[in-house]
């Protein structure tokens, strides 16, 4: 989806759907036709259609290499590589900022008890007498 739109510039949900729908096998039975994609395609991405099915099509293999048999014996199916890479950056790149903020607010906690210990008040004055 995101690079549905940053290729058209915006976020399009009949592109998106498109995409999904022809993803999907039929009811026929028909397999997904790759060419027939990209063909339909190129009236909404154009120049880009071809990066943009080499990259799909590089996230499709990944997700069926990381498939999963369930307990019936049933395929679940696979998140590609790529994708599981990138959540985990984020994951990580939000526990950091978790942990900074944590340190800023340990640290002004303690700077403020070390005041309140050494009878600044905190920077208050005390009511006039």
């Amino acid at each position: 989806a995101k690079r549905i739109t940053t290729f058209l510039g915006f976020e399009d949900e009949v592109v998106m759907s498109f995409v999904m729908s022809q993803l999907e096998e039929n009811r026929d039975g028909e397999k997904v036709d790759p060419l027939g994609i990209q063909i339909n395609l190129t009236g909404f991405l154009e120049r880009n259609t071809p990066i943009f099915m080499g990259e799909l099509w590089r996230l499709l293999i990944s997700a069926q290499e990381n498939f999963t048999i369930d307990a019936t014996g049933k395929p679940i199916l696979g998140v590609p590589t790529e994708l599981l890479e990138q959540k985990k950056q984020e994951l990580e790149a939000s526990r950091e900022q978790a942990d900074r903020i944590e340190a800023a607010l340990r640290s002004r906690r303690e700077e403020a008890e070390k005041e309140a210990e050494a009878g600044g008040g905190g920077g208050v004055n005390p009511p006039p007498p």
